[in-house]
């Protein structure tokens, strides 16, 4: 199973031909095209083949150097894959096939952890917030991260991100030391690493979800970059003042006494003497 994605790349070498670079890190593999062409357009299409039958999970990000959309796939399992790319720049083809070795590598461990800190699989993803490990026995909440509701705009594509990145990947859970046993709801308040990967960061910078401001000052990750806490929330807009209505009311004939409506003629003092 492929992939068409399309970038940009500079100049490069001497002959049109396809190459690229790779970076492992636990299942999670990130491929960068490097096409080689003396000449080149502003637009390469690169077909990928991980060598994996379609079984892995597929995205693009944009490599900061070169602005070239560089392909993340996450792999399933570890092992050896023949991984082929297709670069076309039209008539022209190039092929270029590479064994990639995905290694059986674990999480780093928890630095200074007083809370839990343990490696198990992801079985289910309850929301853009929340997992369930042990075959759905616990929940980990993502610590910081407060994403929308199901039922709220972009619950639901928050909730099929954290998916991509998470379900069926080896996790580190590593517990917030500062909210041990703080959940109302008896969920784990930790920082999850999936496949090697903060996925509490992740959701906060792919826009699918914000900082939980309110548990900065709780969380002992409140510090890191990654949390956001320390950009001050957003001003909520500030609702009109409500209208207020306005109804006649009649006036007494011992009221219009005292309080005359007609203006006196010119020049003519109505006042008392």
């Amino acid at each position: 199973m492929g992939y068409w994605y399309y970038g940009s790349r500079p100049a490069q070498p001497q002959e049109f031909g396809a190459d690229f670079t790779w970076e492992a890190n636990f299942l999670t593999v990130r491929f960068v095209p490097t096409p080689q062409d003396p000449d080149p357009p502003l637009r390469y299409s690169y077909h990928w083949d991980f060598g994996d039958s379609g079984n892995g999970t597929s995205w693009g990000e944009l490599e900061p150097i070169n602005r070239t959309i560089m392909q993340v796939h996450r792999y399933d399992r570890p092992g050896t894959f023949r991984v082929v790319l297709t670069v076309q720049d039209l008539p022209r083809y190039a092929t270029v096939a590479k064994n990639v070795t995905v290694p059986p590598q674990e999480p780093v461990a928890c630095p200074n952890s007083v809370g839990l800190c343990f490696s198990t699989t992801v079985s289910g993803v309850v929301d853009g917030d929340t997992v369930e490990i042990e075959d759905g026995y616990l929940k980990v909440r993502l610590v910081l991260v407060d994403a929308p509701e199901l039922y709220e705009s972009g619950g639901a594509e928050a909730r099929g991100y954290l998916q991509t990145r998470c379900l069926g990947s080896p996790a580190l859970i590593d517990e917030d030391d500062w909210q041990i046993g703080a959940d109302p709801h008896g969920r784990i308040l930790a920082v999850v690493y999936c496949g090697g990967t903060n996925a509490n960061a992740v959701m906060i910078s792919s826009g699918h979800a914000d900082t939980y401001y309110l548990f900065c000052s709780e969380s002992e990750f409140g510090s890191e970059a990654w949390a956001g806490c320390s950009s001050p929330p957003p001003t909520p807009p500030t609702a009109p003042a409500p209208a207020v209505e306005r109804t006649a009311r009649n006036i007494t004939s011992s009221e219009a006494t005292r309080h005359p409506t007609l203006p006196a003629p010119y020049g003519m003092d109505l006042r008392s003497p």
